[in-house]
């Protein structure tokens, strides 16, 4: 392969070069082939960096594509294929998108160095062709050329380089963090690359002068299907950021872009590589190259702040982020996971407050799903206490001490204390909102829980939750057709997200459109077959006069309940619409004894209407301190 990198004399520049770069991979030719943007990447890195022996065939083999050390290019073809399809889509796309461009970059056949020419110079007399430095050094470029790669050279040794293209992209002040790709072809680092997008979401959420969309939201737009400015008027912000990760050995590499989305131009390009060990400090790398480039000014606290989520211990933050990954994928056996991959954290570094946040969380999350309340809930104060002993600002570890007052102490104030202190202290976080307003609709404050929970929404505006519990409040209120039609706004969005279509189904019931009811029932226990939502079909089939299989779902629930943790109002609401009142408030009373946090519900829920004037169910009622 050629040594020698084909540059015109005197006249490219490093931003031109990287103006090019960044035209090119936005096109929409490379913009959804991260496989031939990554390869792109490489070859102009090292071709401007002067790494010929990173231009050999088992070197990409094993830096791009992952190849482990046994990787023989004679053998397997993936370098010549792959170097093949980049150089016809370098040319289909100077054919039909950029041939106007002023600087053509090809991959000359024979060759994995890029040359860089300016358009319309293919003369001898007015191109040269420079040895490559491994031949006669640095000094041997022309002056801009040289000026490019000793800029480049200064940046990799620094751990990453940048390209930016200065198009006078206008103020940003919102962004959204899409899924960072992971290019390792290893499924099992998988988390790896979450992590990294979990970090820099969290990062940048923390600057006051910056709205970030939701890790919720950006999930949905993992295999980017759209362009930067559809993904921009979706999700209403300014700027999209996206990046691919790839881990060889103890070597991590993200690569990183940022598109303005009102214009689709390119603000912001960089690489970053570190040890593994270190991805906290490759985050901070990045977020410190984003906010410097769109001269974000970050307050003195929110430093602190950022300066403080980074303490933790290498070996600790990558079970943290194992914990993420794993509470992310909601099923079972994965919260199992995410609770040991946080213990885990937590004995690995007792001084991160970020670590006992986490597992505040998953206890949380498990509570009344996977674990009994009265075992979750203690256990998970204790971490939330614990990570606010450390870090008193720590906003998650509020909003998970607010959480725990709230469905299992019931201790209305010290939740409302706590909840308003995660909201003030990161009003970007949708899901602080979101259990902010499950306070205000626990004491009956139901336009202040709207409220939170329109607040959720506009921070995050595909969450499933969010606007399904914008269906919940209109619901308590019995607006049952403005309900309805908010629960099938939210199905819209997934039509697999099961709660919502619970939620649809009990309020057709209401409007006694039984048939319909029992339909969206049925479905949301096919794709989601947990207890609440079969109790939920059993209640339907009740108030449908269809005794016999309301009965049967009794008893699977009751015999369910010797094996896992079964709600016990799910059986009550069974019993109400069997007008079996005093079953249903025996029920009732044993999930008040077990702390089940949907006992919140009973003084909004349409469901217990009947109950209401109940002797019983009222003093249950204050004795739970609900008005």
């Amino acid at each position: 392969m050629s040594g020698e990198m084909h540059i015109v004399s005197g006249s490219i520049s490093n931003e031109e070069i990287a103006a090019q770069m960044a035209r090119i991979v936005r096109s929409p030719i490379f913009a959804k082939s991260v496989r031939m943007t990554a390869l792109l990447r490489y070859l102009a890195e090292q071709s401007l960096s002067g790494t010929p022996e990173k231009l050999k065939e088992y070197a990409i083999g094993v830096d791009v594509f992952k190849k482990d050390t046994s990787f023989d290019p004679r053998l397997d073809t993936t370098v010549r294929t792959e170097a093949r399809r980049l150089r016809a889509k370098l040319e289909e796309y100077y054919r039909t998108e950029g041939p106007g461009d002023p600087l053509d970059i090809a991959l000359p056949k024979g060759s994995y160095r890029l040359t860089f020419q300016p358009r319309g110079r293919t003369s001898a007399a007015e191109s040269q062709t420079v040895p490559g430095p491994h031949r006669a050094g640095l000094r041997r470029y022309a002056p801009a050329a040289g000026i490019a790669v000793f800029a480049m050279a200064v940046l990799c040794a620094a751990g990453y380089w940048i390209f930016r293209e200065r198009t006078g992209h206008g103020t940003i002040r919102s962004v959204v963090v899409l899924p960072f790709a992971n290019l390792s072809g290893d499924s099992s680092r998988q988390y790896l690359a979450d992590g990294i997008t979990d970090g820099l979401i969290t990062d940048l959420a923390n600057i006051s002068a910056l709205r970030v969309v939701s890790r919720i939201s950006a999930m949905s737009y993992g295999s980017r299907q759209k362009t930067a400015p559809e993904i921009g008027r979706e999700l209403g912000v300014d700027a999209v950021l996206e990046g691919t990760m790839t881990a060889q050995g103890e070597r991590v590499r993200v690569n990183a872009q940022l598109i303005d989305a009102r214009t689709d131009g390119h603000v912001w390009a960089g690489t970053f590589e570190r040890q593994e060990k270190d991805v906290l400090q490759l985050e901070s790398d990045i977020t410190g190259a984003i906010t410097r480039d769109i001269r974000v000014r970050i307050l003195p606290e929110e430093q602190r702040r950022l300066q403080s989520a980074r303490a933790m211990k290498p070996e600790a933050y990558d079970a943290y982020i194992k914990g993420r990954y794993f509470i992310s994928h909601w099923t079972e056996e994965n919260w199992h996971k995410a609770r040991e991959q946080f213990e885990q954290a937590v004995a690995k570094d007792p001084g991160s407050a970020l670590a006992y946040a986490g597992l505040a969380a998953a206890y949380e999350v498990g509570s009344g799903w996977v674990v009994a309340p009265h075992d979750s809930g203690p256990k998970g104060k204790q971490a939330a206490e614990t990570a606010l002993a450390i870090d008193p600002s720590l906003a998650e570890a509020h909003r998970e001490l607010g959480g725990y007052y709230l469905f299992y102490a019931w201790n209305f104030p010290a939740a409302a204390r706590e909840l308003k202190a995660a909201v003030e202290l990161n009003p970007a976080n949708p899901i602080s909102h979101e259990v902010y307003g499950y306070y205000f609709c626990a004491i009956g404050a139901l336009e202040d829980a709207l409220r939170e929970h329109q607040s959720c929404v506009r921070l995050n505006p595909v969450s499933l939750i969010g606007n399904s519990n914008i269906g919940d409040i209109y619901y308590f209120q019995h607006r049952y057709d403005e309900a309805i039609q908010q629960y099938r706004k939210t199905l819209e969005l997934d039509p697999n997200f099961a709660v919502a279509r619970e939620q649809l189904g009990k309020a057709l019931v209401q409007k006694r459109m039984f048939p319909e009811a029992i339909a969206e029932l049925e479905t949301a226990s096919k794709v989601e077959p947990k207890p609440w939502t079969r109790a939920s079909l059993g209640y339907a089939l009740a108030s449908a006069s269809r005794r016999p299989e309301a009965t049967r779902i009794i008893d699977e629930l009751k015999s369910e309940s010797a094996k896992r943790y079964v709600s016990p109002l799910g059986v009550a609401a069974i019993y109400i619409g069997l007008h079996q009142p005093d079953l249903a408030l025996d029920w009732i009373e044993k999930a008040y004894q077990e702390h089940d946090d949907v006992v919140l519900c009973l003084r909004r829920d349409p469901i217990f209407d009947s109950l209401r004037p109940h002797p019983r169910f009222q003093a249950l009622a204050r004795r739970a301190g609900l008005r």
